[in-house]
């Protein structure tokens, strides 16, 4: 005895969540992903309005402290200097702006390496208590008991 409980409190909505989790969204950026933006802002220095932005928000800032809204502003205004540009300046603008746009949107930064909180108190041998279990769809408390000892289970049902 003595371990955690955990009470999980379920109805007919819950879903499997509860057993697969939810991939997290790394709000960071990684220092291998400044040195893959450092070399893309690279490109760009010849646009003076944008490295003066790049100089501004970026190379005077660590990398951890870039902001969503620095991207955001500036891809704006690679966007504005692109829609102006010659073919040249379109291709190498239209270049950085989806790279960098590759690095940053939310979707290239999930990790989805995420155990749930359910499979993570079992490795850790604490208790789980499933309050209102009848009420859930069968193919979820089918699921919980595949991913627990079964007999276990099924004595808490009966």
């Amino acid at each position: 005895m003595g371990n955690e409980l955990n009470v999980y409190q379920l109805n007919s909505e819950s879903s499997t969540s509860l057993l697969t989790g939810q991939p997290k969204l790394n709000t960071n950026i990684t220092k291998e992903k400044s040195k893959e933006l450092d070399k893309i802002f690279l490109t760009l220095k010849n646009f003076d309005k944008i490295n003066d932005k790049i100089i501004k928000d970026f190379k005077d800032k660590n990398y951890e402290e870039w902001s969503a809204d620095s991207f955001r502003n500036l891809i704006n205004i690679i966007k504005d200097i692109e829609s102006k540009g010659n073919e040249e300046e379109k291709e190498i603008l239209k270049s950085a702006r989806i790279n960098i746009g590759k690095i940053i949107i939310p979707a290239n930064r999930f990790n989805n390496d995420c155990d749930s909180a359910l499979i993570i108190t079992m490795k850790e041998g604490y208790w789980d208590l499933f309050d209102g279990i009848e009420s859930v769809p069968s193919q979820l408390s089918e699921k919980i008991g595949l991913k627990m000892n079964l007999e276990f289970f099924i004595s808490f049902l009966v």
